[in-house]
């Protein structure tokens, strides 16, 4: 729990993208831990799809992130620092296959649709302060990785292509999440779903791009992580 909690400081803080792919994959080595911490079957399986899923997610990824270090002409630690993806050489096209890898491997990671799969299992199996760690904390952390990697390769590929990119992980999120809030779901399965709803308005509102619209992304993680820990929080005595 310490190890996955400092890790998930140490994501905001990562100045480099090769640095916050590491912490990123650390975090699921020490959370996958415990999602299965009870030992029961559902719990069990619901770590595995959540370890296997999200790794081969950020395999994707790395793959995004050795084709951007290839094309940047500045070598040694910096090389891939925010500042430096800026000045990547590779050419437009090259740029724009990375940049997507890059966000389909982070999107498994973060649970945009459709590589969400392990999210509802996850959340609903986890103990409870597990779940609101998870949905509170990972998500918008892996979620802030994304943003900037947006940020940093928007010149490269296009501010639209960048934005819009994000702007359909978002729409694709809350097409599939909003049916499943309709229904009569296990209180920690809706709270999972709703998380993924939440996710999809934040990319959203990255993807638009106004000052606007980024005042409303931190308002809303703000009351996300409230309301997500509250959520999962006050399903510990419904399970007692």
């Amino acid at each position: 729990l310490y190890a996955f909690w400092a890790i998930l400081l140490a994501v905001p803080l990562a100045g480099n993208l090769g640095v916050a792919w590491l912490l990123v994959e650390a975090t699921t080595a020490a959370s996958a831990l415990l999602v299965g911490f009870s030992g029961k079957p559902p719990a069990l399986e619901a770590a595995w799809k959540y370890l296997v899923l999200t790794s081969l997610g950020l395999g994707v990824a790395l793959l995004g992130v050795v084709m951007l270090a290839a094309g940047i002409p500045v070598g040694g630690l910096t090389q891939l620092s925010w500042q430096a993806l800026s000045t990547y050489a590779g050419g437009a096209e090259v740029g724009l296959v990375a940049y997507l890898l890059l966000l389909a491997g982070l999107a498994a990671k973060i649970g945009w649709a459709p590589v969400h799969n392990w999210l509802p299992d996850a959340h609903s199996e986890a103990p409870p302060p597990i779940s609101a760690l998870l949905s509170a904390a990972l998500l918008p952390a892996v979620l802030l990785v994304a943003w900037r990697s947006e940020r940093a390769l928007a010149p490269i590929v296009g501010e639209r292509t960048a934005e819009g990119a994000l702007i359909g992980f978002g729409l694709v999120s809350l097409g599939v999440a909003v049916p499943f809030l309709w229904r009569s779901l296990p209180w920690k399965r809706l709270l999972a779903y709703s998380s993924l709803e939440h996710m999809g308005v934040i990319a959203l509102g990255v993807g638009f791009g106004a000052a606007l619209a980024l005042a409303g992304v931190v308002v809303h993680l703000l009351g996300h992580a409230v309301a997500k820990s509250l959520g999962f929080y006050a399903a510990t005595p419904l399970l007692a």
